[in-house]
Order: C-alpha cells, then sequence, then structure tokens
C-alpha cells in the first residue's frame, strides 16, 4: 500500500508563501490580463471610491498575478489604477502554487475579508478623530459622510447613556429667517443647498449651473402639509 505524503510543517507552509520585497514588480496596466472567471464584481462606483483611494492614499497594496500576468487579486485596483492614468502599478508574481491552489487563493483573498467584523467603538473613535482634524481624504476611506455622521452618533448615545443626541442638536428657530428664496448655501465642492421649490425647473439651472442630476428625489405635489 503505497503511503500518504505527510503534510507540509506550518513553517514550510509559511516559506512557501513568503515573498521577499525584490520580488516586487511595477508592470503596465495594460500588460495584466484579467481572470474571465473572476468572482468578485466591481461597480462604477466602487471603483471610483478605488481610484479615489489610491489618489489620496497611494498605491501601498500589491496586486498579485501569476506567472502569465493573470491577476488572481486586484481586478479592482487595476481597474481603478487604469482609471486615473496610472501607467503601472506594484505587483508580485506567484510561481510557486498549484492552477487548484491559485484558484482557492483568488477566493480567499476576498472571502476572508468579508468574515470580519469592525469594532463599531473604535471604528467612531478613529472617524472623529479624521472629522476633528479636518482631515481633507475622507471621500478615500470608503465610508460616506451620513454612515461617519451615524457612526459617531451612534457611538456618542451609546456613551451617554442612550440620549437622542440628535434632536438635542437641533437649534431653536430664530424668530427672523436667515435664507430667502433663490439663496445656495454651498458646504464643500459636492454638496450645496438651494432655497426653493421643487417645482420649478429655473431653480434646477440655478442649483446645478448647467450640469445634469443623476437623481432627483421629490415629493409629489400635494403631498406637503
Amino acid at each position: 500500500m503505497r503511503k500518504k505524503p505527510s503534510p507540509p510543517s506550518i513553517a514550510g507552509q509559511i516559506e512557501k508563501a513568503a515573498f521577499k520585497h525584490s520580488q516586487i514588480e511595477y508592470l503596465p496596466v495594460d500588460q495584466l490580463i484579467p481572470y474571465k472567471s473572476n468572482p468578485r464584481l466591481h461597480t462604477d462606483r466602487n471603483i471610483d471610491e478605488i481610484a479615489g483611494s489610491i489618489r489620496r492614499l497611494g498605491f501601498w497594496n500589491p496586486c498579485l498575478i501569476d506567472a502569465n500576468n493573470v491577476i488572481i487579486s486586484g481586478h479592482g485596483r487595476i481597474e481603478a489604477a487604469k482609471r486615473i492614468g496610472l501607467a503601472a502599478v506594484p505587483v508580485i508574481r506567484v510561481e510557486n502554487l498549484t492552477d487548484d491552489e491559485v484558484r482557492a487563493l483568488r477566493i480567499a483573498d476576498n472571502r476572508i475579508a468579508e468574515l470580519s467584523d469592525w469594532s463599531e467603538e473604535v471604528l467612531a473613535i478613529e472617524l472623529q478623530y479624521l472629522v476633528e482634524v479636518n482631515f481633507d481624504g475622507l471621500n478615500a476611506i470608503g465610508f460616506e459622510g451620513p454612515q461617519i455622521d451615524f457612526r459617531i452618533e451612534e457611538q456618542v448615545k451609546r456613551v451617554r447613556g442612550g440620549e437622542d443626541i440628535a434632536a438635542e442638536a437641533i437649534p431653536a428657530l430664530q424668530k427672523d429667517a436667515v435664507s430667502r428664496l433663490g439663496d445656495i448655501w454651498v458646504f464643500d465642492e459636492k454638496h450645496r443647498l438651494l432655497c426653493g421649490s421643487a417645482l420649478d425647473p429655473a431653480n434646477y439651472d440655478l442649483l446645478l449651473e448647467g450640469r445634469k442630476a443623476d437623481l432627483i428625489l421629490q415629493d409629489l405635489p400635494g403631498t406637503l402639509k
């Protein structure tokens, strides 16, 4: 009876998977080949978010490719690199795994990260710090403004015993109005607020300055009391 080979030791497995800094290459993005059966999907919005992160924080996570330049992990990062005009990206060539192991690695690289959870308390503290120091790259971390505000507020409510700080933060109405029809409040490059009726087409021209909106949400006429 043929004896089955014993599995490699933990040290042997680590040595097999280890790579040195000198193994990081920079390859032109047009030489990298997407895996035709890649199970991980990226929306245009997700690619834009990755591109924003790379543009603001840099490309710190090399992609994995096989001996034939087929992408193992990093499809989204490579598409984002193309979108912002990067000519080359850092890659690590995986040549010491079997075809079956490469297929498994492609799935594991994405799936295992999904199985972790956030510490909402610690995340809220980190987000609040970035907000308080006016960090100008908040749009590069993958959380949108309302998501950041919600996590910070929920954590403060937990600390304060469940008080509704959102209601507490609403200032009392002033006797005299500070905004008139046609006023535009500018918060930053992407956020503007117009005082006016959503039923008046001229207000859209005033607010959007010639640009087209992707989506408009409004109440039907006569539904507001």
